[in-house]
């Protein structure tokens, strides 16, 4: 799925760049829902199709990815990311 925002959220803030493939993501639920590093530095938004993962997150299930293909260098910062659940209540 390709994330949204990513300009506005704390990696591309912090370093002005995006993740590369590979990087370890998590989904976590803040104001919107977000793909998050390990460490909880928020890498993009979730598209609004994937809100019903709000009440999966708040029943306790969690859901790992990678970063599939990332761009920075364009005109508009892209993330792509494959997400599974990682483990449930």
């Amino acid at each position: 799925m390709a994330l949204e925002d990513i300009e506005h959220c704390d990696f591309y803030k912090a370093g002005g760049t995006v993740p590369a493939p590979g990087q370890q993501l998590r989904i976590a639920l803040k104001k919107r829902i977000v793909a998050e590093t390990d460490v909880g530095i928020t890498v993009g938004n979730l598209p609004t199709a994937y809100n019903y993962l709000a009440g999966c997150l708040k029943d306790g299930w969690t859901y790992t990815g990678t970063v599939t293909a990332s761009n920075g260098s364009g005109a508009v910062a892209t993330v792509s990311a494959d997400f599974a659940p990682s483990s449930h209540p």
